[in-house]
């Protein structure tokens, strides 16, 4: 005779659902662990991006300065011949402004 006493089998499906959420909100708090881990590397990247920008800029302005004072003509051109800089020699050279140059492409 296989008798179940019916408190018993209430608390063993009770303390059976408690287990699995426990187990769910423990697999749920690793997964936020991994995700606060790779937010951290994103950040610390992000940050590095940024000075590395910072950087960048700072030495675009110092060659910028450097070209603008030059007593000699420069053009900078992308690979289609479009002038994307162009300093005050070059414009007094030419006749035309610095808007007029840039943008335009030799031929």
């Amino acid at each position: 005779m296989d008798y179940k006493h019916p408190e018993f089998e209430e608390r063993l499906e009770h303390r059976k659902a408690e287990s699995k959420r426990n187990q769910k909100l423990a697999d749920m708090a690793e997964q936020a662990s991994k995700y606060k881990v790779e937010y951290e590397k994103l950040q610390k990247y992000l940050r590095n991006m940024e000075q590395e920008l910072h950087n960048l800029k700072e030495k675009q302005q110092f060659f910028g300065s450097i070209f603008k004072a030059l007593p000699v003509g420069i053009v900078i051109t992308d690979k289609e011949g479009i002038i994307r800089f162009c300093n005050e020699r070059i414009v007094e050279i030419s006749g035309l402004s610095e808007a007029e140059l840039s943008g335009a492409q030799l031929t």
